[in-house]
């Protein structure tokens, strides 16, 4: 009980903290054009992704769907990891202007997350571990 309950805390927290670190694209006033398309398509594929490990998390119910859901986790990082250099290229004030600029969006992803992994940990917590092995190795999007 005292692992489950650790474990639900850990992935709850990876869940936050990867979505401040991830943070996406909105403007700068100093940006050009492509500089904001760019970001807007960090902003949308960040959010898709997270939404793709979200529709995987919720199916959760038993051995295979949770290895399903690890392969949607490991999809999406790849994904979030051909951004990085984008993101690694922006100051910390963009990258939180990118988050401002679908706080909603990012709000409401996260919550689905941790919802569905406390769900998975408190029913199937023989899963959580595998699912929290591809969740920690999502990229980190840092300057």
């Amino acid at each position: 009980m005292k692992k489950r309950i650790i474990l639900t805390a850990l992935a709850t927290t990876a869940l936050a903290l990867g979505g401040c670190s991830g943070e996406k694209a909105s403007d700068s006033s100093s940006s050009s054009v492509s500089g904001k398309t760019k970001k807007s398509k960090v902003v949308d594929v960040y959010v898709s992704q997270m939404d793709n490990i979200a529709d995987a998390l919720e199916e959760v119910t038993d051995e295979k769907s949770a290895k399903k859901a690890a392969q949607a986790i490991t999809k999406a990082s790849k994904e979030l990891e051909a951004l990085s250099e984008t993101v690694e290229g922006m100051s910390d004030i963009e990258k939180g202007m990118m988050f401002a600029s679908r706080s909603q969006d990012f709000v409401a992803v996260q919550t689905r997350l941790a919802t569905s992994m406390q769900k998975i940990a408190a029913e199937n917590p023989e899963y959580i571990e595998m699912i929290q092995e591809e969740m920690e190795k999502m990229p980190e999007w840092k300057k």
